[in-house]
């Protein structure tokens, strides 16, 4: 078992879902972006990081110091047991409740001890911090992959009303060049019909299906019935899962098609590139599937509605949302009987954020239920799990099913 600290994104709520989800243990929040909790499983804590849509970073505990000034010390014998030779590079980050001004300080003279400390054992050391300053993310991801920097964090908690610091070492960053690479530079790309982010798509794989190990991934089957240009698929592939997919537009699947190439190759992928093509097909979700489908999960950005120009009139969502609420219906219904009881259904269904209120699809919960699904409650504080960036109109609710 490894305690560890999760440092989350800007969604709170889907962070800590998708951790739960994915059972990490005894998980609770210290702050508002950072959570503390306990992993289990086989497959390594940098290769599960990695698979995370929600939390920046991953650290694990190596240590419970009464007092901050037992840091430098403790750190020194981190960094000097296990070196054999050239510089070290080093980061500490320090979180507190005090106020930044005493960090700064504190943060200044802890480095200035380590560094004499490391002369003291014949080493040669060098910080990343900038003056009164934790590493930058960005920087500290580089430094992490590419020149085996440690990087420590330092954070202050209380517990039964005594004060300790959790002495961390970071495991890994998200990496913002590969997320790029497979949003921003995928071949195919439709504005129009919205595009889903990576990181949201990792997430609702793992809302689908919760962790397995590496070696049975491969005989898991995730399908996404609205596939769009392909998001959910490809972070599928690079998670190990089988994928399927389908789309009522055909602009649509053959560019699905074009981004699974291109995702195979960058990131080295060692699936069948035909086989996954030939996976993806034409289909309208409403009608009859395939009597071939087969699938463990399904995990899917549904058809959000009609691009507004501008905010919509409330006489325009109603009208939109009566559509939509068709459309979603008629797809759990038709799809219900090429489920195997058990399977999730990890849905996002449109709300719209308004000046003083937001409006979402009323009633669509009871209906879907009626069909034979329960709704499983992803968060412990809000009824549903709510994503929009502060630039848009539309957001997304995520609902988690489970075929009855």
């Amino acid at each position: 078992m490894k305690h560890c600290l999760f440092f989350l994104g800007k969604n709170q709520e889907i962070s800590l879902s998708e951790l739960k989800n994915l059972g990490i243990k005894d998980l609770k929040s210290f702050t508002k972006n950072l959570a503390y909790g306990v992993y289990s499983h086989k497959i390594d804590l940098k290769k599960f990081h990695n698979q995370l849509g929600g939390v920046i970073k991953t650290s694990q505990i190596i240590d419970t110091l009464i007092n901050f000034e037992e840091a430098a010390d403790r750190i020194i014998n981190e960094l000097s047991k296990n070196h054999k030779k050239g510089k070290l590079i080093y980061g500490i980050n320090i979180h507190s409740r005090d106020d930044s001004k005493k960090n700064r300080k504190s943060l200044d003279i802890l480095l200035a001890d380590i560094k004499k400390g490391l002369r003291k054992h014949k080493i040669s050391g060098r910080y990343l911090n900038k003056r009164g300053q934790n590493v930058n993310n960005i920087i500290a991801a580089e430094s992490l992959n590419k020149k085996k920097a440690k990087i420590y964090d330092i954070i202050e908690v209380e517990e039964d009303g005594q004060k300790k610091f959790l002495l961390a070492i970071s495991i890994a960053y998200q990496n913002v060049d590969k997320y790029a690479l497979r949003d921003y530079n995928k071949p195919f790309r439709d504005a129009k019909a919205g595009m889903l982010p990576p990181k949201l798509a990792q997430t609702l794989i793992n809302l689908a299906t919760g962790f397995d190990e590496a070696e049975d991934r491969s005989n898991k089957t995730i399908y996404d019935p609205f596939c769009g240009s392909g998001t959910i698929l490809m972070e599928g592939l690079i998670d190990g899962y089988n994928v399927i997919g389908s789309d009522i537009s055909e602009n649509m699947v053959e560019g699905s098609k074009q981004n699974i190439d291109f995702i195979i190759e960058k990131m080295n992928l060692t699936q069948d590139t035909n086989t996954i093509k030939k996976n993806i097909f034409l289909h309208n979700a409403i009608e009859k599937f395939p009597e071939s489908l087969k699938c463990d999960a399904i995990a899917t950005e549904t058809y959000l509605g009609e691009a507004f120009g501008k905010a919509p009139t409330l006489d325009q969502i109603e009208e939109q949302n009566k559509k939509l609420k068709k459309l979603y219906i008629a797809f759990f219904k038709n799809i219900a009987e090429k489920l195997k009881k058990g399977t999730p259904v990890v849905v996002t269904f449109p709300f719209y954020k308004g000046k003083t209120r937001s409006i979402s699809l009323s009633g669509i919960i009871p209906e879907i239920e009626k069909l034979g699904y329960m709704n499983i409650e992803l968060s412990e504080e809000f009824a549903t799990l709510r994503y929009i960036r502060p630039d848009q109109i539309v957001g997304r609710e995520i609902y988690k099913f489970i075929k009855l």
